[in-house]
This record gives C-alpha cells, sequence and structure tokens, in this order.
C-alpha cells in the first residue's frame, strides 16, 4: 500500500473520534515524493529529541539515540510504519507520547513525513536536488519554514535552549544583530554550531537566510 496524505488524515481523524485530540492532515491524495532522511526526517528528530538529557548520542534517555540514521533505525521496521515503535511513541496521546509534555507534539505534517518515510523503506539515500530560489526571499516563505523545521524544537516553549526562542520574531532578529544566527548556520569560529547535533544546512538554505539579512531581515 502507498502512503499518501488522505489515507493518513483517516488514520489521524480516526483517532481523534476516540480520543478526542487530533486535527485532520490537509486532504492531499499525491502520491508522496521521496522522503529524505538527511534533509526531511532526521531534523525533525534532532531538533525534537535530542535536547540535553533526552535521546542524544551522549544521554541516551531510556537507552535511546534519535541523533543518526543507524540508532534511529532500530526504532523502525522499514516498510511498516504503524507498528514502528518511533510512529507508535510520536502519536502516542497517553503519557509516553514523544515529545512529553510541555513540548509540543509533533505536527500532523512532521509525523505524515516520518511515517512516509518508514513506508519508503527508511532509506538513507542521496536526497535529490531542487532548485535555489532566491529571487523573493522573505521571512514568512524562507525564513521561518528553516527555523520551525530545524531550531524551534530545541529554542521554543516554557525553557527554550539558551533563553532564546526563535518562535518570536524579535528574538530571531536580535540574533541578526549580533551575528549569532548567521555565525551559527555557517558554523564561523567563535558561534555555536547550529542546528545543534545535526548537518550544516545545505547551501541553498544558508544562502536565502544571508540574502534576506542582507536586505534587511524584515518581517515580512
Amino acid at each position: 500500500m502507498v502512503l499518501t496524505k488522505s489515507f493518513m488524515k483517516h488514520i489521524l481523524l480516526g483517532c481523534g473520534l476516540l480520543l478526542g485530540i487530533w486535527g485532520c492532515v490537509s486532504e492531499k491524495d499525491e502520491i508522496t515524493p521521496e522522503v529524505c532522511f538527511e534533509q526531511e526526517v532526521l531534523p525533525i528528530l534532532v531538533s525534537n529529541c535530542t535536547q540535553s538529557g533526552c535521546h542524544n548520542s551522549q544521554d541516551r534517555e531510556a537507552d535511546l539515540d534519535l541523533s543518526n540514521y543507524n540508532s534511529i533505525l532500530e526504532e523502525v521496521k522499514p516498510g511498516h510504519y504503524q507498528s514502528s515503535a518511533i510512529y507508535q511513541t510520536i502519536i502516542s496521546p497517553f503519557g509516553n507520547r514523544m515529545p512529553p509534555s510541555p513540548r509540543k507534539a509533533l505536527t500532523d505534517d512532521q509525523i505524515f513525513i516520518i511515517a512516509s518515510w518508514i513506508d519508503q523503506g527508511a532509506k538513507n539515500g542521496p536526497c535529490m536536488p531542487v532548485a535555489c530560489d532566491t529571487v523573493d526571499v522573505r521571512f514568512s516563505t524562507h525564513v521561518k519554514p528553516v527555523l520551525e523545521k530545524y531550531c524551534t524544537g530545541c529554542h521554543s516553549g516554557k525553557n527554550p535552549q539558551g533563553l532564546l526562542d526563535l518562535t518570536k520574531f524579535d528574538q530571531v532578529k536580535g540574533t541578526v544583530t549580533t551575528g549569532s544566527l548567521l555565525g551559527s548556520i555557517e558554523r564561523q569560529t567563535g558561534f555555536s554550531p547550529m542546528p545543534k547535533g545535526s548537518n550544516k544546512l545545505n547551501a541553498c538554505l544558508i544562502s536565502q537566510i544571508r540574502i534576506w539579512i542582507d536586505k534587511g531581515a524584515l518581517n515580512n
């Protein structure tokens, strides 16, 4: 069976009817393109699951490391997302849900990406190249999605890492003023490399953020 967003919607909606907690995934019937582990799955898990004291290579909470492909694969049954431990945990409405409360649960789209990757065989192959849009770079369409994907799992909530909440534009703008945003994602000397515990952002994303900064780092 090929997993589609429409099918996933019925699964999550079914959970919602039983438990009263789930919203709907966007109604889309197209077959999902091949999911790239490095660019799509790993950032979600690193940002939401590998904070200090959690599932990173040092702390290994519950003897679980979600910071690299081989360790993540131990929690997956390739081709069978519903019976994979990692999937069952991220959709659980009970006390073992990950990320744990008070942290936000993964979004429907994030769950769909992980489920699709598992359904497609949980591979770690080369990612398909995509065109890099540098013509009309805006905060809302280019920068904010990158922060949400790679950064706000740690830098948000009641106790954001480094007391930095990147869901708030004024704090994002503050990292532009200090130079720490670009310094961290470019991994310049003197700055903490970000995303923490994950690969460096690809050249396209860094270029888009640099263009946005050069244009005044507007909230547009």
